[in-house]
C-alpha cells in the first residue's frame, strides 16, 4: 500500500500550484487518515502535473450563502469542459424546482455547483477533482461521479500513476451512500480491502458492520430509488386489509405534502387503547434545545425483547406484517415506532408468494417508518410528521414566543405552582424579524410548575392557537414561509 502522503501527492498532480494548499486542506478533512502528510506545501508545489491542470476556484464563486448562488439564473459563462455535468445539474434543479414541496436549499445547492462547475477552465473527470470543488456537497459530488460512470467519461485523462488513491476516494463516496454507513466507517472499509458497496456482503467487511448498517447494504439498490406515490399507497392498502379494523392509517410525510416521489414510506397510526401521552420536560427546553427536532426522533425508546410479547403495537404491526410478507426486516422498534424494510405487495399476490419472496430476495424494497400516536396527539403529531423541517421550526418557535410548547404529542401550556395558568410563565422569545431567533439557556429562571395539554384535538386548533390561517399540507415548506414574509412587509 502506498504511504500516506501518496493521497496528497498523486492528486496535487492534477491541481496547479496555487490552488494546491486549498484543495489539500479539503481532502484532510475528508480523508483524515492520510492527512498528516510528510511533504510540506513546498514539496507539492513542485509536483508535476500529470495530466489535465485543476484550475483554482475563484474566491467568488466558493464563498457560501450568497444571494448569487441562490439566483435562479446563473451569473457565470460556462468555458464549455463540463457542459454535460452541469446540463445534468441543470436538469435535476428543474425537478426539484417543479415539486409541489420543492426544498430551497436543494435548488441553491444546484445552482452553486453549475456556478462553480461553469467557472472552470478544466474537465471534471474524476472523484478527487470533484471533491476539491469547495462548497459542492457529498450529495452533488456523488452525482457527478455517477454520472460520469455512466457516460463513460470518468478517468479520462487521468495518468495510471494517479488510478489507485483515486479508486479509494470513489470507493469512498460510494459507501457513504448507503444508509448508515459515515464518513469514518467508509474508510475504514476502503483500508479494509473493500472496492464496491457489492463487497460488502463478504464474511469479512460483514463482521465490520452493525445489524443496520448490514440491512441497509443488503438492500442499498432498492434504497437508493425514490419511493413513488404508487407504492406508498400500495402498502397503504395492504395495512388496511391486514391491520386489525380499529387502527386509523394514514400516509404522512413528503407523501401528504404531495410529492411525486418521497425517500421513505412514513404511516401513523392511532388506536383507540391508545391513550397515554407523555408530558414534555420540566424545566421547559430552550429554543434551541427543541426547535430543530427532526421526525425520525419522534415518539423514541426502545422496546425490550421480553416486553415485545405484550406489547399491542409490536404483535399487530411487527410480526403481523412478517408473517404476512410485507416487513423483510427491522433496524429499530420501540413502544411507538418501528423503522425497517418492507417489500412492496403486488394487488391479488398470495401470502406464501410474498414470504418466499423475502426469502430470495426477489421484488422491490423500500424504506418504511410507523409511528403509533395516542388519540388526543392525533392533530399534533399529523402537524409533526407530515412536516416540513422549516414549518415546524416555524410553528415551534410561534409557540415558544406565545409561552406555550409544540411536540407531536401535542401544544401544552405551562401552569406555575401558584396556579396561575393565564399569563405564560415560561420564558418568551422577544419578537424577532425572522424564525430563527435563539435563547440563552433560561433554565434558572423557569418558575416551577406543570404542563396543561391544550384541547387541540386537530390541526386547525393548533393552527387557530397559534394564530394562523389553516396551511394546506402541500404548501408546508420554506417557500411558503419565505411567501408569507414577504407579504408582510
Amino acid at each position: 500500500m502506498r504511504s500516506p502522503s501518496t493521497l496528497f501527492l498523486s492528486v496535487s498532480r492534477q491541481i496547479p500550484s496555487g490552488s494546491r494548499r486549498q484543495c489539500v486542506n479539503t481532502l484532510a478533512s475528508r480523508f483524515p487518515q492520510n492527512a498528516r502528510c510528510s511533504s510540506s506545501t513546498s514539496n507539492l508545489n513542485s509536483v508535476t502535473p500529470h495530466t489535465t491542470p485543476v484550475d483554482p476556484t475563484p474566491s467568488s464563486s466558493r464563498s457560501s450563502g450568497s444571494a448569487a448562488v441562490s439566483s435562479e439564473s446563473n451569473n457565470t459563462t460556462s468555458s464549455g469542459l463540463n457542459d454535460s455535468i452541469i446540463e445534468m445539474l441543470k436538469q435535476q434543479r428543474r425537478e426539484e424546482r417543479q415539486n409541489p414541496g420543492r426544498n430551497e436549499y436543494k435548488i441553491g445547492a444546484f445552482t452553486k455547483a453549475i456556478n462553480l462547475l461553469s467557472s472552470l477552465d478544466y474537465p471534471v473527470r474524476t472523484a478527487s477533482q470533484a471533491i476539491v470543488l469547495k462548497g459542492v456537497g457529498l450529495g452533488i459530488t456523488r452525482r457527478i461521479v455517477n454520472f460520469l460512470d455512466e457516460r463513460g467519461q470518468y478517468g479520462v485523462g487521468v495518468s495510471e500513476a494517479n488510478r489507485e488513491e483515486d479508486e479509494k476516494m470513489k470507493v469512498q463516496l460510494a459507501l457513504e451512500g448507503v444508509p448508515g454507513i459515515g464518513q469514518a466507517k467508509a474508510r475504514n472499509l476502503v483500508e479494509a480491502g473493500c472496492k464496491t458497496v457489492e463487497d460488502l456482503q463478504k464474511p469479512e467487511f460483514q463482521r465490520m458492520l452493525s445489524s443496520s448498517q448490514r440491512i441497509a447494504a443488503l438492500y442499498e439498490g432498492h434504497l437508493r430509488q425514490s419511493v413513488s406515490r404508487e407504492e406508498s399507497e400500495a402498502v397503504l392498502s395492504f395495512l388496511q386489509r391486514n391491520l386489525p379494523n380499529n387502527y386509523s392509517i394514514e400516509l404522512v410525510g413528503s407523501y401528504r405534502r404531495e410529492f411525486p416521489t418521497s425517500p421513505s414510506i412514513e404511516v401513523l397510526l392511532h388506536h383507540p387503547d391508545h391513550v397515554h401521552v407523555p408530558f414534555p420536560p420540566v424545566p421547559p427546553p430552550s429554543p434551541t434545545k427543541y426547535a430543530n427536532t427532526s421526525p425520525r426522533t419522534f415518539f423514541p425508546g426502545s422496546l425490550p425483547v421480553k416486553s415485545r410479547e405484550s406489547n399491542k403495537f409490536y404483535q399487530d404491526m411487527v410480526k403481523g406484517m412478517e408473517t404476512r410478507g410485507l416487513i423483510a426486516s427491522t433496524k429499530t422498534v420501540g413502544e411507538r415506532r418501528w423503522q425497517g424494510i418492507v417489500r412492496i405487495p403486488n394487488e391479488n399476490e398470495e401470502r406464501w408468494h410474498r414470504v418466499n419472496g423475502i426469502r430470495t430476495q426477489e421484488g422491490t424494497y423500500r424504506m418504511m417508518m410507523v409511528h403509533l400516536a395516542p388519540q388526543k396527539s392525533i392533530g399534533s403529531a399529523l402537524l409533526a410528521l407530515t412536516g416540513d423541517s422549516d414549518f415546524l421550526r416555524h410553528l415551534r418557535l410561534r409557540a415558544w414566543r406565545v409561552g406555550m410548547y409544540l411536540d407531536e404529542y401535542g401544544l401544552w401550556r405551562w401552569n406555575s405552582r401558584n396556579g396561575n395558568s393565564g399569563e405564560p410563565d415560561v420564558p418568551v422569545a422577544p419578537e424577532a424579524s425572522d424564525d430563527r431567533a435563539t435563547l440563552e439557556e433560561e433554565e434558572d429562571t423557569v418558575e416551577r410548575g406543570h404542563w396543561k395539554l391544550m384541547r387541540t384535538h386537530t390541526e386547525e386548533e393548533i393552527l387557530v392557537e397559534l394564530g394562523l390561517d389553516w396551511v394546506p399540507p402541500e404548501r408546508r415548506n420554506l417557500a411558503y414561509l419565505s411567501d408569507k414574509s414577504k407579504s408582510k412587509k
